[in-house]
């Protein structure tokens, strides 16, 4: 009896090849039925894309109109918050801080943002620090006994 050559391209190899094949095959085919359509879905929107309408006369001429109100209401506004400004640098108060955030705000609003610059301006608004008012303290316990030694 005549021992099997294992080591010479015999039908071990030729199985281990066959298996190997198989096991390729199921998973290609198992990856193809997971992700087959999102393939074919993206080849499609690159093959052929959306029509995409031409902008008609009157879209671009509301836009145009959006655009003017967005810039008018900006300028505006701009105009009161460096009215305050300049009426809080007047009364004494420090507001150097808030400078460079207006010309922020401008560089913004010329870049065509304008709903940011608003809210930038917004912002410098409420951090313009404000002359101080005479207002009516808390009454404390000394208050209260004063209050007292009158009503006696």
């Amino acid at each position: 009896m005549e021992a099997p050559n294992w080591g010479a391209g015999g039908s071990v190899e030729r199985l281990i090849r066959r298996a190997l094949l198989v096991v390729a095959a199921a998973a290609a085919a198992w990856c193809w039925s997971r992700y087959g359509s999102v393939l074919r879905d993206r080849a499609d929107r690159l093959l052929y894309p959306a029509i995409k309408p031409a902008p008609t006369v009157f879209s671009l001429v509301i836009e145009e109109e959006s655009l003017r109100r967005k810039r008018a209401s900006f300028a505006i506004g701009y105009r009161r918050v460096f009215a305050m400004l300049e009426a809080a640098r007047g009364q004494g108060l420090n507001v150097s801080a808030l400078e460079p955030k207006m010309s922020s705000a401008a560089a913004m609003a010329k870049d065509g943002n304008f709903d940011l610059a608003r809210r930038l301006l917004n912002a410098i608004e409420v951090q313009i620090p404000r002359a101080g008012q005479g207002g009516v303290r808390a009454a404390t316990e000394q208050d209260m006994d004063v209050g007292r030694r009158r009503n006696r």
